[in-house]
């Protein structure tokens, strides 16, 4: 399944329920607001320990494992999976 997550850091909340939900074939999209989660790396290791592939739209990471991509990548990366789920606040 294919993660938009677009919610703010501060939105410790919504993550919980993210991780709830993510397995290990799944790929997670920062955009958006959701773009804030790069500059805390201790706060995407919980997403990088399942196993689940980082991706930045629009934003640039320090991260070696996130992955910054177009949205034309996005649109190859939403072909991939037959379902997706959107994380706004």
């Amino acid at each position: 399944m294919l993660h938009l997550l677009a919610f703010p850091a501060a939105r410790t909340d919504l993550l919980a329920l993210m991780l709830q939900c993510l397995a290990e074939a799944d790929e997670v999209v920062l955009l958006d607001e959701g773009l804030q989660w790069l500059a805390d790396e201790r706060a995407l290791q919980p997403i990088r320990a399942k196993g689940t592939r980082l991706h930045a739209l629009g934003g640039p990471s320090e991260h070696l494992w996130v992955a910054e991509i177009d949205y034309q990548e996005l649109i190859a990366i939403s072909e991939r999976h037959p379902a997706s789920s959107s994380w706004y606040p």
